[in-house]
């Protein structure tokens, strides 16, 4: 059963424990399942957030020597996953494999008839704020500007190098996107929700006759805040990501926090 299991992982959504959490149930050590799931790259991401910053948006030239330590990845990721069945590391073009959406993992062929599909969503509010700063855009944004450069295009459209630009994409792509199939039908098995995550966790072992382990959850982003309260600061942020996310909103049930 668990080499059925597919799960679609909207970024900043708490994917990565769960993801995490499925290869330890698959028998790989913590470290094995920490490198698999990205949890140990997004941790060592996190901690030099502002170098990746400057080299995702910097258009000096001399950055242009990360472009071949970029491909070199792209190429060891690869190389690896032609020799294993666990697909992970980057793409050239289509960010990371772990936050492929549902049309990205069945045209690679990985989805077959038999396979189980999981995804995860949380609020949309919530997801965007901690994408805002798990990305380091609160050391050179405030929230309103960063919401109206997605709106815009500007937020993408300003990252020159393509590679580094599908990243971002992943990160404020919509879960709508990521999670839906094409001609918008739902291919979901099983839907997690942060808000309520160790029950479901509980109910999709029970399920699916796992054994069932407590969750921890990991890769919480490394300046944490209330997300609420950036829509306290910044009212006129709740219309705008509703705006922005209104699919999310209405699929997955939630309902938009105003101050």
């Amino acid at each position: 059963m668990l080499d059925k299991i597919i799960l679609i992982h909207p970024t900043k959504c708490a994917g990565t424990t769960i993801s995490k959490n499925l290869y330890k149930l698959k028998g790989f050590s913590d470290k094995n399942s920490a490198f698999l799931s990205g949890y140990t790259f997004n941790r060592f991401f996190q901690n030099n957030i502002q170098v990746f910053y400057f080299i995702f948006h910097s258009k000096n030239v001399l950055l242009y020597l990360a472009y071949p330590l970029f491909y070199c990845v792209c190429l060891f990721s690869s190389l690896r996953n032609s020799l294993s069945k666990h697909k992970v590391g980057l793409t050239l073009s289509n960010g990371s494999i772990q936050h492929f959406t549902y049309r990205e993992w069945k045209n690679i062929n990985k989805i077959k008839e038999d396979s189980v599909c999981i995804g995860i969503v949380t609020h949309p509010q919530h997801r965007i704020v901690s994408s805002f700063y798990f990305l380091g855009y609160n050391k050179h944004y405030n929230f309103l500007e960063f919401l109206n450069a997605i709106q815009d295009g500007s937020l993408l459209s300003s990252i020159q190098f393509l590679g580094f630009r599908a990243i971002i994409k992943q990160h404020i792509r919509s879960m709508y996107d990521t999670l839906i199939g094409f001609n918008d039908k739902d291919c979901i098995n099983f839907l997690f929700k942060r808000e309520s995550l160790d029950d479901d966790w509980k109910e999709f072992c029970s399920l699916y006759n796992l054994e069932h382990n407590t969750l921890k959850q990991i890769n919480k982003t490394k300046t944490s805040t209330d997300w609420k309260n950036m829509y306290n600061r910044y009212p006129e942020a709740s219309q705008l990501v509703y705006k922005l996310y209104k699919k999310d909103f209405e699929y997955f049930g939630y309902k938009i926090y105003r101050k």
